[in-house]
C-alpha cells in the first residue's frame, strides 16, 4: 500500500538540501517508502533521492531496514518538537479550548510533514524492528492525555481520573481517523478532520465528569 498524494520535492533540490547528508538520507527514505512501500524501497532509489553516495548511506546507516527505524524516530522528533512548540502558548485556556488546540497543533505537524506521517503511521507497523518506536509513540500521546485529564480532574469539581487504557483507546481511534484519510484523501486533508477529533475526544473526556444529576 502506497499514498497517493504527497508532494516532494525533486532530486535536485534534495541533491542541493541545506541539511546534512544523514537528514537528506532519512527525508529521503521517506519520500521513497511513502512512494513505493517499505518492501519495494531500495537504498539505490534511496541514495538517488537523497543525491548522496552509497557511501555516504553506509556511513550513517547498517541497511535499509535500519534506515527506515532511524527514519521513525527522527519524525518522531520533529512530530513532538512542532506539538511541544506550539502547546506552550495558551497555558491559563479553559480545557476544552486546550483540547481544541493541542489536537488542532497535532493535525497541522501530521500535515506539515506528509512523508513521515505516512511511514509512522502506516508502514511502521509490519516492519518488526521499527513497531518499539511506534509504541513509544502512543505511550507518549497517552502520556498528554493522562496529564490534561489530571488538570480537568482538579478543575471539575466531582471529575474522575480516566484509566491509561481508556486514553490509549482514545489516541487508537484518532489514529484511525488519521490513517483513513492518509489512504483514502492524502496529509493535505488532515487538518479537514478536527471536528471529528475533537468531537471524539471530548466524548472521551466529558465520560469522566459527574452527570448534573450526580453533583
Amino acid at each position: 500500500m502506497t499514498a497517493q498524494t504527497v508532494t516532494r520535492p525533486h532530486r535536485s533540490d534534495a541533491a542541493t538540501s541545506p541539511h546534512p547528508p544523514r537528514v537528506r538520507v532519512l527525508d529521503a527514505m521517506a519520500r521513497v517508502v511513502t512512494k513505493d512501500g517499505y518492501e519495494t524501497a531500495t537504498v539505490a532509489a534511496i541514495v538517488r533521492e537523497a543525491g548522496v553516495s552509497r557511501r555516504t548511506f553506509y556511513e550513517h546507516f547498517d541497511d535499509k531496514q535500519d534506515c527506515f527505524v532511524q527514519g521513525c524516530q527522527h519524525g518522531i522528533a520533529l512530530l513532538l518538537g512542532d506539538i511541544d512548540q506550539t502547546g506552550r502558548s495558551r497555558p491559563d485556556a479553559p480545557w476544552r479550548e486546550v483540547v481544541r488546540f493541542s489536537l488542532e497543533s497535532l493535525l497541522a505537524s501530521l500535515a506539515a510533514h506528509p512523508d513521515y506521517t505516512w511511514i509512522l503511521t502506516i508502514e511502521s507497523g509490519s516492519v518488526r524492528p521499527a513497531q518499539p518506536a511506534r509504541a513509544a509513540l502512543v505511550e507518549q500521546w497517552v502520556d498528554l492525555w493522562a496529564l490534561l485529564g489530571e488538570g480537568i480532574a482538579a478543575e471539575e469539581p466531582g471529575a474522575r481520573q480516566l484509566p491509561r487504557s481508556t486514553y490509549r483507546g482514545l489516541v487508537g481511534g484518532i489514529e484511525a481517523l488519521v490513517r483513513k484519510c492518509l489512504i483514502d484523501r492524502s496529509a493535505s486533508q488532515l487538518p479537514a478532520l478536527l471536528d471529528a477529533v475533537d468531537g471524539l475526544a471530548l466524548a472521551v473526556i466529558e465520560s469522566a465528569l459527574p452527570r448534573r444529576g450526580d453533583q
